[in-house]
Parts: C-alpha cells; structure tokens; sequence
C-alpha cells in the first residue's frame, strides 16, 4: 500500500483470474466499466435508492444528478488496473499417494497440472485522507480525527468495487471452483473466496427463470 503518497492506497481485492481466452473476456468486461452509459445503466440496475444506502442522495437530487454524483465518485477514484501473468501448478483432486495418483494418471486422469492464471489488480486512493506535503514530505500518519472518514470512505468503496467491478468478474468467469480476493485498506486486510459457478446457479431457478435473491 502507498502509504507516503498524498493519499493512502485503499487496494480492493487483487484477483486471480484465467488468463487466454478467458483472460482477454474479463479484460473486456472491466474496460466497459469505464464508459459513462456502462456506469449508468449498471446503477440503474443495481437501483437508485439501494446505491443512495452507500452513497447518499443530497437534498434535492434528482435522480439524473444522483447518477452523476455516484459516476463521480467511481471516476476520482477507480482509473484503472494492471494485469500480471504468474505460472502455476496444482492439485486435481485430494492427496494421493505416488501409487494412487499413478494409477489415476495411468486412466489418463492428471494429478498435477500446470496453468498460467492472470492477477487482476486496482489501486484506488481514499481522498479522505488526502494529504498536502510542501518542500517536504509529512510522514506522520493521517490525524485521529479523520479515521471515521476513511473508514466510511473504505466501506463505500468496497460497495461499489462489488456492485459493479466484482459483479463484471463473477459474470464474466465460468469454469472456475474458485476465485480469491485479497483487499488491502488503511483499516486492515479482507480475504474473500467467491465460487462462479455457485453465484450463477443462485441467480437462476431450477425451470429457467430468475431468483429473488
């Protein structure tokens, strides 16, 4: 985390993700998160008032310049994201003796496997603890007094990476057991383990249709 730049880094999850095909699909599915009417319809989705929950409407508002005010939030603070490629080699299945997993491998069944998974990453400033350095840099922690903000800043952030980046991921990743998430904030470190192909079974009903929840 950049904690000496002029403001603390609150890094959202880095996420692990297929690269190939896949990888390229996910790519795309972040970058259109980046345009105005992706943005929009995406809170239209979600819902005005269920976004007003975490970033409040102000007196007056209505709901064109509440959508704008939620934009702007995303776009001082969500720029972009970098992609790194790490190679790795895992388990197919329980822990298996040298016999065992001979065996398996003898019906043409692997044990070990090798697969190249991409590292999703975004690190996004908490304006809240903004701080103005002169000639020299100030490296005092950010006063006391604003660690409510920050942690109210860090709780809206993480809504809104969820509502709209790891929802993009979620949808976008089929195939996978599991992606991990770590998030690194100034309040401390969050892991979180999502199953694809669990969250998509949820969304649907056994006759086709969509759940309610």
């Amino acid at each position: 985390m950049l904690r000496r730049a002029a403001a603390q880094g609150c890094r959202p999850p880095s996420v692990p993700v297929p690269s190939g095909r896949r990888g390229l699909k996910l790519r795309k599915a972040l970058d259109e998160l980046f345009y105005r009417d992706t943005l929009k319809r995406r809170i239209l989705e979600v819902g005005v008032a269920t976004m007003a929950e975490t970033i409040p409407r102000e007196i007056g508002d209505n709901d064109d310049e509440y959508v704008d005010r939620v934009i702007a939030f995303i776009g001082d603070r969500i720029g972009g994201f970098s992609i790194s490629h790490v190679s790795g080699r895992f388990r197919t299945g329980a822990i298996l003796s040298r016999e065992k997993s001979a065996e398996q491998i003898a019906r043409d069944i692997p044990y070990l496997i090798d697969e190249t998974t991409a590292v999703v990453r975004f690190i996004i400033p908490c304006l809240s603890s903004r701080t103005a350095h002169g000639v020299d840099f100030n490296l005092d922690e950010p006063a006391q007094a604003r660690e409510a903000d920050v942690k109210l800043e860090v709780r809206r952030i993480r809504t809104i990476f969820f509502e709209f980046f790891v929802e993009a991921l979620v949808k976008t990743i089929r195939g996978e057991k599991l992606i991990w998430m770590l998030e690194t904030t100034p309040t401390g470190q969050r892991l979180y383990a999502a199953r694809p192909d669990q969250a998509q079974a949820k969304r649907k009903r056994p006759g086709g249709g969509r759940s309610g929840g």
